[in-house]
């Protein structure tokens, strides 16, 4: 994540020069949890990170695999998704559906981490924009493309994560 922002300013950047590591960020515009799962699954052999922090895409998000191999991400937000994808449509009817998804690719690349010996922490995709404390990003900055959060909000999730990792910021 760090859409219309400097790479610098992202708090994954910020984290990883915290704690002394490479960052390798493998967040994709637009993606979903099946995505997380996805690019893991292959990354963390070639990258062997040390620390994983799973930042959860919005759990409505799905990704399938056309008759050509072709990804299609599927979002709620983009109308012809919901109308014209049946299985879509019925998926995303009752939230357990989703809910679910989350859970089973969450706890696949946790477990990819605990076989592996490297630390794991998930953020769920809401505990992210909170309105206490004064960071809902929508209020204070956005990037580039006036879509996406700000340096201000990398600043402020950047303490916030290393705080939940007890290391301060």
């Amino acid at each position: 994540m760090g859409i219309g922002i400097e790479l610098e300013h992202t708090w994954a950047y910020k984290v990883a020069q915290d704690l002394g590591l490479k960052n390798h960020n493998l967040a994709t515009g637009g993606s979903s949890n099946d995505a997380c799962y996805r690019l893991f699954s292959h990354w963390h052999r070639i990258h062997k990170p040390k620390i994983v922090i799973h930042y959860s895409p919005p759990p409505e998000r799905m990704e399938v695999f056309d008759e050509r191999g072709t990804i299609n991400n599927l979002l709620p937000s983009v109308v012809d998704n919901v109308e014209k994808n049946k299985l879509y449509k019925i998926w995303i009817s009752n939230e357990i559906n989703s809910a679910m998804n989350e859970q089973k690719n969450r706890h696949a690349i946790e477990l990819f981490c605990m076989r592996e010996g490297i630390r794991y922490h998930w953020l769920e995709h809401h505990q992210m924009f909170p309105t206490d404390h004064g960071f809902e990003y929508d209020k204070k900055s956005f990037g580039r493309d006036l879509l996406h959060p700000g340096a201000y909000w990398h600043r402020n999730m950047h303490k916030r994560i290393m705080t939940q990792l007890n290391l301060g910021a």
